[in-house]
């Protein structure tokens, strides 16, 4: 009998988790500063612990860069290891493999100091390298090399993104401008059940809907299939660094046609 998907994941990340812990130790006791030599290395080590102990912690914070963020939650979670040597590549040498692709993000990224406010960085250091120098990497017309750039992804270029980190197996049925259908979400939620990192394309205001601006697009990834009620749903989702229920305590239910009106479909990716 072959071992299932799930257990061949399991034990994956469990290799990896190991494997990611002796590469931070070795780094953390590097000397100096590297390529990104306005970051201080304690801080990058810090990071990735907590990052492989608790992936959700991943968070694009006051950037717009939440696609690159649902990539790399789900790569910390799949891969620590390689997730762990990314960023200590990127962070030591100014460049590094990942999976099909060697990001070598520019010279004015490298030389960038993240803004903060005392202990608070508006976005950590160990989330910023990798996911600048993605969207770095990715920009031909346009530098980005500061958290006040554009850093909007499309959902062709996070499927892309999938498959070069190695995903067998990524699946776009997302747009740019149109909305989708109860049954693309109704796929969405299935997917979920078959071990797929599902990442849903749509409208913030539908985790937050305190918030004012109504268009802000937004990538987040779907944690627990969709439940469906009478004309509600909810669900847990991944979004800014945090995993919780939709809709969240206090707030009104979720309308499933509101959440239609505003929901552009999904990319999904597994090993």
């Amino acid at each position: 009998m072959g071992v299932s998907r799930a257990v061949e994941r399991d034990i994956r990340r469990g290799v990896g988790f190991q494997a990611a812990e002796r590469l931070i130790d070795e780094f953390a006791r590097g000397k100096g500063r590297g390529a990104f030599s306005a970051i201080p290395r304690d801080v990058v080590a810090e990071g990735l612990r907590k990052r492989i102990l608790h992936p959700d912690d991943v968070d694009a914070g006051e950037t717009n860069l939440c696609s690159p963020a649902a990539l790399f939650f789900a790569f910390a979670r799949d891969r620590p290891d390689a997730y762990v040597r990314l960023v200590v590549g990127l962070y030591e040498r100014g460049s590094a493999s990942f999976g099909k692709w060697l990001l070598k993000p520019s010279a004015n990224l490298l030389r960038y100091v993240p803004p903060r406010d005392s202990d608070y960085y508006y976005c950590h250091p160990a989330d910023w390298i990798p996911m600048a120098s993605l969207r770095n990497h990715s920009n031909w017309a346009r530098e980005y090399a500061s958290i006040k750039n554009d850093g909007g992804s499309s959902v062709g270029e996070l499927a892309k993104w999938f498959g070069y980190a190695g995903y067998r197996e990524v699946i776009n049925e997302a747009s740019d401008v149109l909305c989708q259908s109860e049954a693309n979400l109704r796929k969405a939620s299935s997917l979920v059940m078959q071990d797929y990192h599902v990442c849903l394309a749509l409208n913030l205001h539908l985790l937050y809907p305190r918030i004012e601006k109504k268009d802000y697009r937004h990538t987040a990834v779907l944690m627990s299939t969709v439940l469906f009620h009478k004309d509600t749903i909810s669900f847990r989702i991944y979004s800014d660094g945090h995993v919780f229920n939709v809709p969240q305590e206090g707030n009104p239910e979720l309308k499933l046609q509101d959440f239609l009106d505003h929901y552009y479909g999904f990319v999904a990716c597994r090993y």
